[in-house]
């Protein structure tokens, strides 16, 4: 799910409150919003993920090191204590590449976690829309409809240049970090964010019908942990983008 929403500055700073030192006058910023959605499970073979081709690609790309907050105040009490290694170990597996098809290139993208903060929180409402850049990329944990298991608000220069980039984790759904034992109807929390952090790193979603194991399809299946490392297409897409280190 997509949604894309631009605007002269000057009639956006009152709705977006983005700092003016960030955003020269005249500008045009625009922002996206980009959901991963609760899906069924899966039925095709893992495997399938080191033969499927193809990538999309947003309007942006990261011209610097993505630096992230977490606000955790609102997660639920099964991963509270866990949530942050998880989030920071997909962070980390989307900016390298890390990946489930032997490819040893490592992903020239970077990150940089920033710490955990109590004032700032994603600027993402309770419907899943886009509610104002505050000029800070924040992750915490807040309510929206239950079909949504994650929402990434993006905003970025017409340029391409990335502003900030907010994820809001749905306490509707239930989560794990560890898989439990007879997993019925739980999400992978890493999984999760390793989608939502490509988003923010340039990639789009891909076809489900024709990528159904990649991570940037739109659908996660519950109990599904194989999307916390990236499919060919994903690890393709990155290394177009942003190059593999030497």
């Amino acid at each position: 799910m997509r949604i894309i929403h631009k605007a002269l500055v000057g009639a956006l700073v009152a709705l977006a409150a983005a700092p003016l030192a960030l955003v020269p006058a005249r500008e045009t910023v625009l922002v996206a919003a980009e959901a991963i959605l609760a899906g069924r499970k899966l039925t095709t073979s893992g495997s399938v993920a080191c033969t499927e081709t193809g990538y999309e690609r947003q309007a942006w790309k990261l011209s610097a090191a993505y630096t992230w907050y977490y606000n955790g105040g609102a997660a639920p009490g099964s991963v509270k204590s866990t949530a942050l290694a998880a989030i920071t170990a997909a962070t980390g597996n989307a900016a390298s590449g890390a990946n489930r098809c032997g490819k040893t290139g490592t992903a020239a993208a970077q990150q940089s976690y920033a710490g955990e903060t109590t004032k700032l929180s994603a600027q993402v409402d309770s419907y899943g829309r886009c509610r104002g850049n505050d000029g800070k990329s924040v992750t915490s944990w807040g309510a929206m409809p239950g079909s949504i298991l994650a929402m990434t608000c993006t905003y970025y220069r017409s340029t391409g240049v990335v502003i900030a980039s907010d994820t809001l984790i749905n306490t509707a759904n239930t989560w794990f970090t560890t898989i439990p034992a007879n997993c019925a109807n739980a999400f992978d929390l890493q999984s999760t964010i390793t989608h939502e952090r490509l988003h923010t790193l340039g990639l789009a979603h891909v076809s489900q019908s024709a990528n159904p194991t990649a991570t940037m399809s739109p659908n996660n299946a519950p109990c599904n942990t194989e999307k916390r490392l990236l499919a060919l297409s994903d690890w393709t897409g990155l290394t177009q983008l942003y190059g593999v280190k030497k």
